[in-house]
């Protein structure tokens, strides 16, 4: 509008107030600020009309600084140009200077606030909660008759107490209103739904219709956040009915956003996509609801589906739904579509500092066994909280690189950022994958000094799991013994410690007095109790939980009809397997590997790859845990030729990152068949240092070679001091023992380190 300051006319004042108000109306911040400066430079700034309405466009664009200095050019302020002033300060997101300002003025100016100033004025106090302000500013609305003659101010203050976790004051105030409209209804449904009340929403609905005022889809939306807060299932299906009722669904991409988003945050997928499939429009915040709703349950397949249909209607993501497709990719091990939406994050200017793409990609990276990788991720993104760390830290525990779990557990604390019970499960989980016990008591004892055992069920969970899993089962037992209110996860834990301990009876003891004390078996203990069976190969108790799973309904949760599969095939049962198999709703990769493993188990070698192929042929992708069944297979036969296919295929084709399992399973075949150059060079290719598992495998093939010297150059060649790998120390001496050349070993050293 303004190309040349030097080339602008003289306009009469009447002429640059309709300027300066199409800069307002087109939101033309360049032009107003070369207006300004141009009436700076000419005096025109003192002029009562335009200098007030000068400042008054300035603070709508949200050039407050500038809006501020003008003010204080004027000669003669008018009431409104002040008023603009505060509201263009809550608009822009400065609700501090907009109560700062009310401060400074409230001597002199308070009698000239009108209604449109004192709402924004007590929103500015709902954002920064600022609850000593907002008493007087209802102070003033009172004392003005404000509440009567402007509804919104009585809807404001009502919101702004609701916001503050004042209830009892913000339900005082919406039984003092003379009118209640629909957004003040909205407004008190919306606090009970921010503070957790969902019964309190609910009914609040239900007096709004019978007070004859018709909700609008703003309150229906509070009313679902309400039940999504309160984790109020019924309530919430029975708002969904209303909806239905009134029409609503079709109409209103929010409501359908909302609901999507509810019944996703129940895990009720199935719901989730009928509603999704009801709505006519599908924008950004539907299609990410349903993705985030994939990934978080685990279904990564169907999260990089609803990706790809979403770029086909012609919608493009934004960080959130990135981070959601990357957490899926982690999930599949799809370490190849990973990388590939990485370096498209990267080209569309994407940054990976973002804290949801960052997080994202460190646990991708992280689940797909890529450490390196992960950490460099990790070190670019500047501000690391507890949550990033925590990603770290899972995903490390859970895919086989537990030493470097508890390294970022420690380095975290060196950081200052405080671990949370989340931090502490994470890292007991990797205790527990190391039997590291004194490393677990340890964080044990600062679980207690923090005060988190009674409190938090999640750590909890992860101390009885850790001590059974390590072997402790008296001290699991006694955590479990000292809680007062014992969950479901709970039971489960001690469940899956006992039958791992081969403690079946046990097992079973408190599967039964877990439903004697009222708590409901679920999917997940189904499953620990079936693992039970089939490590103990108690089949007939199997086949009785069989038939209990099915009367309750559970056989249809894919987790539950997998464990049959993988239960039967462990005790032997290959028939019964193969059925169970057969009617399972998904046969996904968790189901073909429980089958292979199964046969695995039996020494039926070659069914194990003609059950492979058949997984293949039915499009199914193997998973990482498929690939650990195939290699075992493969050393059993003692062919270390086809491991070696197998292991590029995995990589190559499938896109996998091997973990510590798989280059162990070559490692023990290279070893066992004399193949011990080949060995060292796997054992070199490994991402993180080998554990005792691993060097079990090379001592096993020096062993049976009678090759100490190789055992020695293998040590001091890989590893090289002490520090590096104490479990290489701890192993070393019985290669020259077992060769009668204990004299050779440094035993004094074997004991101190054996020792700690």
């Amino acid at each position: 509008m303004i190309r040349d300051e030097g080339m602008l006319p003289q306009p009469s004042c009447d002429g640059f107030v309709v300027i300066l108000n199409k800069c307002r109306r087109e939101g033309s911040v360049v032009c107003a600020s070369i207006l300004y400066l141009y009436m700076q430079r000419n005096g025109l700034v003192h002029q009562q009309l335009l200098g007030n309405q000068l400042v008054s466009v300035l603070a709508q664009l949200g050039l407050i600084d500038d809006a501020l200095q003008a003010y204080g050019n004027l000669s003669h302020p008018m009431p409104s140009t002040w008023r603009s002033i505060i509201r263009s300060c809550v608009q822009w997101g400065l609700p501090d200077l907009a109560l700062t300002l009310y401060e400074n003025a409230q001597k002199t100016e308070t009698s000239y606030f009108t209604g449109r100033t004192f709402i924004s004025l007590i929103k500015a106090c709902a954002k920064t909660k600022n609850v000593q302000i907002g008493c007087l500013l209802h102070d003033h609305v009172f004392h003005t008759h404000m509440l009567i003659r402007n509804p919104f101010v009585g809807s404001s203050l009502v919101d702004m107490y609701c916001k503050c976790g004042l209830l009892s004051k913000a339900k005082q105030v919406f039984d003092g209103l003379p009118v209640k409209d629909v957004v003040t209804w909205t407004a008190m449904i919306d606090g009970y739904a921010e503070n957790g009340h969902s019964e309190e929403a609910v009914i609040c609905l239900a007096e709004m219709q019978q007070a004859g005022i018709y909700p609008n889809s703003a309150t229906f939306i509070c009313v679902l956040k309400a039940c999504i807060i309160a984790g109020d299932l019924s309530n919430g299906q029975d708002i969904h009915g209303e909806i239905e009722r009134r029409g609503l669904l079709e109409s209103d991409v929010l409501i359908g956003n909302a609901l999507v988003d509810f019944y996703v945050r129940f895990g009720l997928l199935t719901m989730a996509t009928q509603v999704f499939q009801k709505l006519q429009v599908h924008d950004l915040v539907t299609w990410t609801a349903l993705i985030s709703g994939y990934s978080e349950s685990g279904n990564g397949e169907k999260a990089l589906y609803c990706f790809e249909e979403m770029q086909l209607e012609g919608i493009h993501p934004d960080p959130l739904t990135y981070a959601s497709v990357i957490k899926a990719c982690g999930i599949l091990s799809d370490i190849q579509r990973g990388r590939e939406l990485h370096v498209e994050l990267k080209k569309k200017g994407l940054p990976q500092r973002d804290v949801f793409i960052g997080t994202a990609l460190v646990d991708m990276y992280a689940k797909c066994g890529l450490p390196a990788e992960a950490h460099q991720v990790f070190d670019m993104i500047y501000v690391r909280d507890t949550i990033l760390w925590n990603s770290l830290i899972s995903g490390f525990a859970d895919n086989g690189f537990s030493t470097e779990a508890i390294k970022c557990y420690e380095q975290m604390q060196l950081e200052c950022i405080l671990p949370n019970s989340v931090s502490f499960a994470c890292t007991l989980k990797a205790c527990a994958n190391l039997s590291a016990a004194l490393k677990g008591k340890e964080i044990h004892a600062k679980i207690v000094r923090k005060g988190l055992p009674e409190k938090d069920a999640t750590v909890v969970t992860a101390l009885v799991d850790m001590y059974a899993r390590v072997g402790l089962l008296p001290v699991a037992q006694e955590v479990f013994d000292n809680l007062c209110v014992r969950d479901v996860a709970t039971w489960n834990s001690l469940i899956t410690g006992y039958a791992e301990q081969d403690l079946g009876e046990e097992a079973f003891k408190y599967f039964e007095k877990m439903q004697l004390e009222g708590v409901s078996p679920n999917n997940i203990t189904y499953v620990c109790v079936l693992k039970a069976c089939g490590i103990l190969g108690a089949a007939d108790k199997g086949q009785e939980l069989h038939t209990e799973i099915e009367s309750r309904g559970f056989f249809n949760k894919d987790i539950v009809g997998n464990a049959l599969v993988y239960m039967y095939a462990k005790c032997g049962w290959l028939m019964k397997a193969q059925q169970v198999f057969n009617n399972l709703v998904v046969q996904d990769a968790v189901a073909w590997t429980a089958l292979m493993a199964g046969y695995a188990k039996l020494g039926e070698i070659d069914n194990v790859f003609e059950v492979f192929d058949r997984m293949l042929q039915n499009g199914v992708k193997p998973s990482l845990v498929t690939f650990i069944i195939i290699l075992n297979a493969c050393s059993l036969t003692g062919f270390p030729e086809k491991s070696e296919t197998f292991f590029n295929t995995m990589i190559k084709v499938f896109g996998i990152a091997p973990a510590p399992h798989h280059y162990t399973c070559l490692i023990d075949l290279h070893s066992r068949v004399g193949q011990l150059d080949e060995a060292l060079s796997k054992i070199k290719e490994m991402p993180s240092a080998p554990n005792l598992v691993t060097w079990h495998a090379v001592i096993e093939g020096c062993k049976y070679l009678g090759d100490v010297d190789f055992a020695d150059k293998a040590f001091k060649l890989v590893f090289g001091s002490k520090e590096t790998n104490t479990g290489a120390y701890i192993v070393q001496p019985h290669i020259h023992a077992d060769n009668a050349l204990l004299d050779e070993a440094n035993t004094d050293e074997y004991l101190e380190v054996n020792e700690a």
